[in-house]
């Protein structure tokens, strides 16, 4: 539904594309892992490689898929609604993730700032886990900027699900 704002959506693309490049890496990690523990020498960190590109990859790929509409929708019973009603219940779907999407910046925000000043780090390469964790809330800050967007436009008379 948020098509109509092209640098969201040239950000959400480079994110998504970020996250691309992050999942084939974490592939290729997870290959080469077994395949050198096989010949007796594993990847040392693979693990804290694969779990902190995780996180990232996850995050980035949630506001790209918001945007092009790619998450499943049940709609049984808004279907059987008028389009007022529709409007009403997007909105209100759309505060609620809001406020869903800030939590979980906030939250990502204070424990990222906590394993900053404790100086936190993964357990065999010694990566600080801060920066994966701000990584993850500029992802979830990036989201609530999404909603917002396709909140604006359906307000202005959009319908759900165009």
């Amino acid at each position: 539904m948020v098509n109509s704002d092209s640098r969201i959506a040239v950000l959400t693309r480079l994110m998504h594309g970020i996250g691309g490049v992050g999942l084939v890496l974490m592939m290729f990690f997870t290959v080469f892992d077994v395949l050198f523990r096989y010949m007796g020498r594993p990847m040392v960190g693979s693990y804290d490689v694969i779990s902190l590109m995780g996180l990232i990859v996850l995050g980035l790929a949630i506001p790209e898929t918001t945007r092009i509409e790619g998450h499943v929708f049940v709609d049984a019973v808004i279907e059987k609604v008028g389009p007022r009603t529709k409007r009403t219940v997007g909105v209100i779907t759309r505060i609620l993730s809001i406020g869903l999407f800030v939590l979980l910046f906030a939250g990502s925000v204070f424990k990222g700032l906590e394993f900053q000043s404790k100086g936190e780090v993964s357990q065999t390469l010694h990566i600080p886990l801060c920066g994966a964790i701000y990584a993850f809330a500029f992802c979830g800050l990036m989201q609530c900027v999404i909603i917002l967007l396709e909140m604006v436009q359906l307000i202005k008379g959009g319908t759900e699900n165009e």
